[in-house]
């Protein structure tokens, strides 16, 4: 078995974050990937993060908006090399 690099759970169903670390299907760091792909693709992104922002905070907001400009450079760099 392999130790979560995320939540240090062990691993049972391995994904592969964007930076390539592998983490658990369970661990927060996959969960915020995974919400800020589905924020990417809504019409009202600005409205769901100021949402965000008064149901969780600043710090949340951040973290979620981080991932999201993170996740869209990252789908930029490989439309470049393709």
């Amino acid at each position: 078995m392999v130790e979560c690099l995320g939540c240090l759970l062990i691993i049972e169903r391995p994904t592969t974050l964007r930076d390539g670390r592998v983490v658990c299907n369970e661990c927060e760091c996959w969960r915020i990937e995974c919400e800020a792909r589905h924020v990417l693709t809504l019409p009202h992104k600005r409205r769901y993060l100021e949402d965000i922002k008064t149901k969780r905070g600043e710090a949340a907001y951040n973290i979620l908006r981080n991932e999201m400009l993170a996740v869209r450079n990252a789908a930029k760099n490989f439309e470049s090399i393709t």
